[in-house]
């Protein structure tokens, strides 16, 4: 016995997809949907109806994720007692806290990137020749008017408590 569910379906499946071509008009007129077997007893060419699907919704590009920005290295910056007669001076000894790489001699820890008050600036420069300042920041190589580089610590955060 043959199943009468199946082809309602499947003839309009055929249908919605642009089949071209005869079908068997006996196999509509059985589903009993009359508008399915006028259809199919058509001629291929007389009619031809075109049905639009509808078009999956096009994804839109997702960019990667952008890596996030590892902290920058950890600084201990103290005095290290050396006195010039000419500038640049390296007057500072930069240790990296997170590593066990050494310490490099700074003409002077930048710290305009962190947006303090003078007053504020005042006194980590004050703390960093008493008892030494811990601060986030870069190393960065820099060339004075006259042409001669000197290194500076640039920071750019201060460790929270």
């Amino acid at each position: 016995m043959r199943s009468r569910t199946g082809a309602p379906l499947l003839l309009a499946a055929l249908l919605a997809l642009g089949c071209q071509g005869r079908t068997h008009g006996a196999a509509a007129k059985d589903s009993g949907n009359k508008e399915l077997a006028t259809a199919a007893a058509e001629p291929a060419g007389a009619s031809q109806a075109t049905v639009s699907l509808p078009q999956e919704p096009s994804t839109p590009e997702v960019a990667p994720a952008a890596a996030a920005e590892p902290p920058a290295p950890l600084w201990r910056v103290r005095d290290n007692g050396v006195r010039c007669v000419r500038a640049p001076c390296p007057t500072l000894d930069a240790l990296p806290v997170d590593s066990a790489a050494d310490s490099v001699r700074v003409v002077e820890v930048d710290l305009s990137a962190l947006g303090l008050s003078p007053k504020d600036t005042q006194r980590l420069v004050a703390m960093v020749h008493e008892a030494g300042l811990l601060v986030r920041g870069q190393v960065e190589q820099r060339t004075d008017v006259r042409g001669k580089p000197y290194t500076v610590l640039r920071a750019t955060a201060l460790p929270s408590r």
